[in-house]
């Protein structure tokens, strides 16, 4: 892998946090309420999470992991439907796509930070 394209790697992965704090931070000051601000930033910064996951993927196992990815993110779309039909025994498509970006950001946060704990114990280690 080229020296640039392993900085614009670890760019997007440094970036994404700070993308999501800014964008609560701008949602919050425009709408005035948390609940509203941080619905806000996490439907924005879900593609940015999905993308720094993919990244630490490549990095940490070597290759190109976007098809993990691509099923992770079919396999959430699912669970996404068949809540929404569990539910309301009805699929509206506003409010599976709003359930699909929350679960996505909240599984893609739980695997950025594991992901990312260990490439830095991987990097601490030289394996």
């Amino acid at each position: 892998m080229p020296e640039n394209d392993l900085s614009v790697s670890w760019l997007l992965i440094i970036i994404t946090p700070i993308i999501f704090v800014v964008l609560y931070m701008l949602f919050l000051k425009w709408t005035a309420r948390k609940g509203k601000a941080l619905r806000g930033a996490v439907y924005i910064s879900t593609p940015f999470l999905v993308f720094a996951v993919r990244e630490l993927m490549n990095l940490l196992l070597g290759g190109n992991n976007s098809g993990w990815v691509i099923v992770s993110l079919l396999v959430l779309v699912g669970v996404s439907l068949y809540i929404q039909y569990r539910t309301a025994g009805e699929m509206k498509l506003r409010k599976t796509l709003t359930s699909f970006l929350r679960l996505t950001f909240f599984v893609f946060v739980i695997l950025y930070i594991m992901l990312l704990l260990s490439t830095v114990a991987a990097g601490a280690l030289n394996v």
